[in-house]
This record gives C-alpha cells, structure tokens and sequence, in this order.
C-alpha cells in the first residue's frame, strides 16, 4: 500500500470524472497495460494515465491510499517509477503526479475502462 495526496485543484478537476462507485487505476502510459493505447519505451517511468472504471480490475490491486477517499488502485508493475511523497495535483490545465524527487508526469492522462 502506498499514500497519495490528492490537492484540491485536481480533486475539483477530477469531480466530474469520477463514476459514482466506481474505481481509478493509475497506470503506466508506456503500452506495457491494457489501459495504455501508446507505444514506445521513451515514456517508461514519465508518463502516467488515470483510467476511471465501474468495477475492480485484478491487474491494479496495490491500493494508493489517498486523503479524499477515492477507491484508486495501481499495479506492482507501476511501484518501481512511484517514489515517497506521492502527490496528485492540477496546474496549466493539466493533471500533475509529483513525488519527493520531482515531477514524474507533467500531462497525466485520463481514461475509461471498457467495462
């Protein structure tokens, strides 16, 4: 289990998106997933997408603990690239993922599971 902090910005950016009840994975964005439709291994470990679903996914079962009670997962495939002092932010109309060594992801982006 890991703790994520959601600031106010992305959680008023998010409000809108979430389904009622429903799940958030946060995935590598780098073609290594079922959620990721881009190619090519320069964005390994820099790009991220949050995929809005209806129901669990036995892929993404690291649960990412967080201050606004999102029920957000991630897979042990994506910890190695999550450091300490996770933080989800919204700046420039952009979703930002930041931990203790600095910005991981600058543009995250978003999606919905086919389910």
């Amino acid at each position: 289990m890991m703790d994520i902090t959601i600031k106010d910005e992305a959680k008023d950016y998010l409000a809108d998106k979430i389904i009622d009840g429903g799940y958030i994975f946060l995935v590598a964005d780098d073609g290594s997933n079922k959620f990721s439709d881009v190619g090519g291994t320069c964005t390994i470990g820099n790009a991220f997408k949050l995929v809005f679903s209806k129901s669990e996914d036995a892929d993404y079962t690291v649960a990412l603990t967080n201050n606004v009670g999102y029920k957000l997962y991630t897979s042990k495939n994506e910890l190695p690239y999550l450091g300490n002092g996770l933080t989800l932010t919204f700046a420039n109309r952009q979703l930002v993922l930041k931990d203790d060594s600095g910005t991981l992801d600058s543009a995250v982006a978003k999606g919905k599971a086919k389910n």
